[in-house]
């Protein structure tokens, strides 16, 4: 069972409970677990919404990132009309376009 689905079978137990009666012990346990649920909904609902704004985050970061890079390579060339292959290459020197995790030293066992 998703955990989206979960505050609906939770509601069905809810509805049983409220259903034996205001006089039955467990009554007010079904009016808490609508009280619950609905914690529960808005809960899940405000992960789903951080979860799209991460994704646009990420989508803005790589686009940002690309730009950069587009933008330091022209200013490479421009250079290297200008000053020369050389000189060029020592004030832009390559990118390493790999990722951190990749370049972390393997751990000494």
């Amino acid at each position: 069972m998703k955990r989206e689905d979960e505050p609906a079978a939770v509601e069905k137990m809810a509805m049983r409970l409220e259903n034996l009666g205001e006089k039955h012990a467990l009554h007010v346990s079904g009016q808490e677990l609508r009280l619950c649920i609905n914690n529960s909904r808005k809960a899940i609902r405000a992960y789903q919404e951080a979860l799209q704004v991460l994704k646009v985050c990420e989508t803005e970061c790589e686009m940002a990132c690309t730009a950069l890079r587009r933008q330091y390579e022209n200013n490479y060339l421009d250079a290297r009309k200008q000053l020369g292959k050389v000189l060029a290459e020592r004030l832009f020197p390559k990118l390493n376009v790999g990722s951190k995790s990749d370049k972390a030293p393997a751990a000494e066992a």
